[in-house]
């Protein structure tokens, strides 16, 4: 029955609200046949560490000592009050606990602050009324957690800024990863850009001169042919990306044609004939891919007259 700032024997000014958390105890064995702490608990434990439990750790409150008791001592008794367990403590559940729990606060300035006050919230129970004890607000109890708790909520707050600064550098990491993968991907389709219009402009009219191409063409040719054999290596299941590997490869052996590897085309022409077919029927872009397909064709004609 000892009152939290009596447990502290420091403290001098120990006053009437020493004895409301008294009460408590009283109204919380009334209730539950039970005092907050179990006897044996209290019984076996050594003088210093039975005031630790009496300042800091906090009771169950009442209608959770009953479900949480042994069933047949909880069964005992439910039947001493005419009623089973779960009935004794959805009684309990609610108002009663608030009053009980409100008296047995450590902080004596958050107990009632006189046997008067505490006497008519429980007339105010009776009389089915509202009573003044209400359930302790989240960040009350947030508090008392950390005052309980305060090396464990230093680790798990030492861990958590760990955790965040290594999120905040590894997203940071990500951005210019990505930063520097769109810079990558800007030059290879300003490059891209850059040997098409030369493609355009000069090596589509040699390809379709007769004779075979001069020194500085073929030197053309074999480069551009070099950068469009590593487009056409990429793959996706993109289409868009496919159609442009494709038509890369279309370009491909256009010039080995003109460089007069006649082999090497006739098979790359085959190939694309197929490749082309078949993203035809699967994308919605089959248009564009039977455009290339068709032109594959009339190549593999071409080669085979």
């Amino acid at each position: 029955y000892m009152s939290p700032e009596q447990a502290q024997c420091s403290v001098k000014d120990v006053d009437t609200r020493s004895d409301i958390y008294s009460l408590g105890v009283v109204l919380y064995e009334l209730l539950t046949s039970m005092t907050p702490f179990e006897n044996q608990t209290l019984q076996n434990t050594d003088f210093d560490d039975l005031c630790r439990i009496i300042r800091e750790v906090d009771p169950p409150c009442p209608s959770m000592r009953v479900t949480t008791s042994p069933a047949d001592l909880s069964t005992t008794i439910a039947a001493r009050r005419s009623s089973d367990v779960r009935t004794l403590s959805r009684s309990l559940t609610g108002e009663l606990d608030w009053i009980v729990m409100k008296s047995l606060e450590k902080d004596r300035a958050r107990r009632y602050q006189t046997p008067r006050e505490f006497a008519e919230d429980i007339q105010r129970y009776l009389s089915n009324e509202t009573v003044l004890a209400c359930p302790p607000s989240l960040s009350y109890r947030a508090k008392k957690a950390l005052r309980r708790n305060r090396a464990l909520f230093t680790t798990a707050a030492l861990v958590l800024v760990t955790l965040l600064a290594g999120t905040a550098v590894s997203v940071w990491q990500a951005i210019e990863a990505n930063r520097a993968q769109q810079q990558v991907q800007a030059s290879n389709a300003l490059a891209r850009r850059a040997v098409d219009e030369m493609y355009t402009q000069f090596a589509e009219r040699w390809l379709s001169e007769e004779g075979n191409a001069s020194e500085t063409q073929r030197e053309f040719l074999e480069k551009a042919m070099a950068f469009y054999e590593a487009e056409a290596a990429k793959s996706s299941d993109d289409p868009a990306i496919e159609l442009e590997r494709l038509r890369a490869k279309q370009r491909v052996h256009a010039m080995q044609l003109k460089l007069g590897q006649q082999d090497q085309a006739e098979e790359g022409f085959r190939e694309l004939a197929r490749l082309s077919r078949s993203q035809s029927k699967a994308t919605p872009e089959g248009s564009e891919f039977a455009v290339i397909e068709i032109d594959a064709l009339q190549n593999l004609g071409f080669l085979q007259r």
